[in-house]
């Protein structure tokens, strides 16, 4: 039982299921209607797939197929135990309150426009979210959570890696080298257009986490 949650958890694995199980009826079905109707499993499979099925009856499948997965769902979805949650929460509170809070570096990326200068010390936030998600405990028990902590993973690295490629240092301040404004004005606009694009999805990921996490934590 833990074995098959711990696949359905998984997103590859629940469509693997999914697709499993709908194979599996299928089957069941097309064998009793072979057995009791002196016919052979290809033949009613070729007249299942010839048949003219009217709308009415496609809702009425769809919906029995949906109830059978919610059914699924709720006998082996994700379910919190009292230490997982609270391990969760735990997690939850030190990203939102201390690694990467609204009020420092997701302000900062929401408001400012990268065709400015702009301190390093503003990214903190970003350096210490890369590095947090490379420990092992840093990991939520909830599927959901974890994917789009995952998600919100991969933008920052990417945004990270455009500041380290494509921005310098002058006068204590990081940016996109003025002189190439004249000199490779197509590369500069696409730099800021890149930055501020990632910057947003950094924060639209981030305010998905926040209340994908308060909702599945109660909280």
């Amino acid at each position: 039982m833990k074995h098959i949650k711990r696949i359905w958890n998984d997103q590859v694995g629940s469509k693997v299921i999914s697709a499993g199980i709908i194979f599996i009826i299928s089957t069941i079905y097309i064998s009793i209607e072979s057995y009791y109707k002196d016919k052979s499993f290809n033949k009613v499979l070729t007249e299942i797939l010839n048949l003219k099925i009217d709308i009415k009856t496609m809702l009425i499948y769809a919906l029995l197929l949906s109830i059978l997965f919610v059914i699924f769902h709720l006998i082996f979805g994700f379910k919190y135990s009292e230490t997982t949650k609270k391990s969760d929460i735990d997690l939850f509170d030190s990203i939102r309150n201390n690694v990467l809070d609204q009020g420092n570096t997701i302000h900062f990326l929401r408001e400012f426009n990268f065709r400015g200068r702009f301190n390093l010390r503003n990214l903190d936030g970003l350096d210490n979210f890369i590095g947090s998600c490379r420990r092992t405990d840093f990991k939520f028990v909830n599927p959901k959570l974890e994917k789009i902590k995952e998600q919100l993973n991969n933008e920052i690295i990417k945004f990270s890696g455009i500041v380290a490629m494509k921005t310098f240092s002058e006068n204590g301040l990081q940016g996109i080298p003025r002189e190439w404004e004249k000199n490779k004005p197509t590369e500069f606009n696409e730099v800021i257009s890149d930055m501020n694009n990632t910057a947003t999805n950094i924060c639209q990921l981030y305010d998905k986490l926040i209340i994908k996490g308060r909702k599945e934590l109660d909280i």
